[in-house]
C-alpha cells in the first residue's frame, strides 16, 4: 500500500504546484494586508483595500462536496 501511495506523489506535486493558493489584490507593495474568506467579506474588503491602498489576500477554499476538489471563489468585477 504505502509503494501505490508513494506512487501518487508526483501527481499530487505536480497538481498542488498548478493551484493558486491565494488571490491578491489591490496594493502589492503595501506594508499591510487584510486577508478575508467567506462570501460576503472578499468583495467588501476588496474594494476598501483598494480605497486606504493596502494588499488584499483572499484564500482559495475547498467545498465539502462529494469530489471535494478545491474551487476558486466567485470573480467579482473590478
Amino acid at each position: 500500500m504505502t509503494k501505490k501511495q508513494m506512487r501518487k506523489l508526483p501527481l499530487m506535486a505536480e497538481t498542488v504546484s498548478r493551484l493558486n493558493p491565494v488571490q491578491i489584490s489591490g496594493n502589492r507593495e503595501a506594508d499591510r494586508c487584510l486577508i478575508a474568506w467567506g462570501s460576503n467579506a472578499p468583495p467588501l474588503c476588496r474594494e476598501a483595500a483598494g480605497i486606504v491602498g493596502i494588499t488584499f489576500v483572499q484564500p482559495l477554499f475547498c467545498t465539502r462536496s462529494r469530489n471535494r476538489r478545491c474551487v476558486r471563489p466567485p470573480a467579482t468585477p473590478a
